[in-house]
């Protein structure tokens, strides 16, 4: 298994809200060991959070801060997981946890142009 095919493949099909018949692979990415699976299963976590209303609790941004020290490769899924707990943040009106999750955002944020552009909005909803 390709963690980073099966983990964009879930989270791609999460995201358009499309839950069932991800059983399988969603069971390989849980066995999957290193830094990169768990960046995955952190951001499909979070990104359920915006789609289903029975997905229980996502990632936090302290646990999202231990990639801050990865490569790109476990940066990017990380930084996914930001993207959708910022927007959490962001519906229920909460400043401190968008502020809390930025923070951290911007520590994963350098060197990932698709993820300093998120940074920019994180920042932009804010001032808001």
């Amino acid at each position: 298994m390709d963690v980073k095919s099966t983990g964009l493949e879930i989270h791609e099909a999460v995201c358009r809200g499309a839950l069932r018949g991800l059983e399988s692979t969603s069971e390989a990415l849980a066995e999957a060991e290193g830094a990169e699976a768990r960046a995955w299963r952190a951001a499909i976590a979070a990104a359920r959070l915006l789609v289903d209303p029975n997905a229980g609790k996502g990632p936090t941004p302290d646990e999202l801060a231990a990639f801050a020290g990865e490569g790109p490769e476990v940066r990017r899924p990380a930084n996914l997981a930001l993207v959708h707990l910022e927007r959490a943040a962001l519906v229920a009106w909460d400043a401190e946890g968008l502020a809390a999750t930025r923070a951290v955002h911007a520590k994963l944020a350098p060197g990932l142009p698709e993820a300093e552009l998120a940074l920019r909005r994180a920042d932009a909803w804010l001032r808001l």
